[in-house]
């Protein structure tokens, strides 16, 4: 993973980017104009002038460091974690599925290898994100400014966490319109008073990178045997047929089997 700094820091912890690229996956990632507008300018892939000779050394083992300054908005690095309530429909899917609890027990998850490109967008760049007995710690780097009064360092970690709340929840939509009667003449509506406002997220199965990592912890570590044997066929049915195996889809009620489909409920209870 690209190794991520903040240099140069203010009194307030705001400062500069430093990134420093140690792989040509990162060089894609970092220099694909659709992918990192921060970058754009800097390296441009289609000129093979510039993007050839940067690859080779980085092929041959040195690094390629860059370093964003600004001066209005700040560079932060923030550490913090989002409650059990943003977990919570992650493990009930989980025991909906397996029959199994992690409340009450004690574990830990890096949720960073399924997350993968996904940590690094144009508005922040995610660095770690752990399940740490029941809560979600991460650290993220963002840029922050003075807001609604709000001054940058106290802005920034309120904007980390709204963000990591909308990466693993969902902000519910709000319509423009709310039906107010119908009519022989149709259908009437008002304006919608909520509509405009900030909305902030909420709690919901969303990130399938979380289903995924908790489903695997779960099987190295609690399967039984015969769901394991049912789970690899399962795999492998779908590979064969182009579909996608059954605990990837969180609207079905069943899963394969060599004798046809069971119920969650009787996979959760196999010995």
């Amino acid at each position: 993973m690209a190794i991520l700094k903040i240099i140069n820091q203010d009194v307030d912890g705001g400062g500069d980017l430093s990134v420093t690229i140690n792989t040509l996956q990162e060089l894609k990632i970092f220099f694909t104009a659709h992918h990192f507008s921060l970058f754009r300018g800097v390296i441009n892939p289609d000129n093979l002038d510039e993007y050839i000779p940067l690859a080779q050394s980085i092929r041959d083992g040195c690094n390629y460091t860059y370093i964003h300054r600004t001066t209005k908005r700040r560079w932060y690095k923030i550490e913090d974690s989002l409650s059990h309530e943003f977990l919570e429909p992650y493990i009930q899917h989980l025991q909906r599925l397996t029959g199994y609890n992690l409340n009450g027990t004690t574990y830990g998850i890096n949720l960073m290898p399924y997350i993968g490109t996904h940590a690094y967008k144009h508005t922040h760049l995610l660095t770690a994100l752990d399940i740490i007995n029941h809560k979600l710690y991460y650290t993220i780097y963002l840029q922050s400014e003075k807001w609604n009064g709000i001054l940058p360092h106290e802005r920034a970690p309120i904007y980390a966490k709204e963000t990591m709340q909308d990466f693993v929840g969902e902000t519910p939509l709000v319509p423009e319109f709310l039906e107010v009667a119908t009519t022989r003449s149709g259908v009437l509506y008002k304006r919608n008073p909520k509509y405009g406002k900030k909305r902030y997220a909420q709690p919901a199965r969303t990130n399938q990178a979380i289903v995924a990592a908790l489903i695997d912890y779960w099987h190295v570590y609690y399967a039984t045997p015969k769901q394991k044997e049912i789970i690899a066929y399962d795999k492998q049915y779908a590979e064969q047929m182009g579909l996608r195996p059954s605990m990837e889809l969180a609207y079905v009620n069943s899963i394969r089997t060599p004798d046809g489909y069971i119920s969650w409920d009787d996979f959760a209870n196999m010995n």
